[in-house]
């Protein structure tokens, strides 16, 4: 299931959602560019929602840009430990 059947929802939530080829490694550097881009941007906060540590060093890098961090999901704090806020999925 492409997305894991979220894109809809989230289109239908009035979040943008941009597909990418179901590959290895595509959609965390098409994410990791996004973050990257975004950043030289000027916007102020970051939500991440993943359990995913390679987004570890670019959560780094935007806490050293100053930009607030929101980590939403990794229920081992991989993520969570570099962020501003965390918040577990409640399942």
């Amino acid at each position: 299931m492409v997305g894991y059947g979220l894109a809809s929802e989230l289109r239908r939530a009035g979040v943008y959602v941009k597909t990418v080829e179901d590959k290895p490694q595509v959609a965390d550097w098409a994410f990791k560019r996004q973050m990257q881009h975004s950043m030289t941007r000027g916007i102020d906060w970051l939500v991440l929602v993943s359990g995913d540590s390679d987004f570890a060093e670019m959560l780094r890098r935007a806490r050293e840009s100053e930009l607030g961090t929101v980590v939403v999901g990794d229920w081992d704090r991989a993520l969570g430990r570099h962020a501003d806020l965390w918040f577990p999925v409640v399942k």
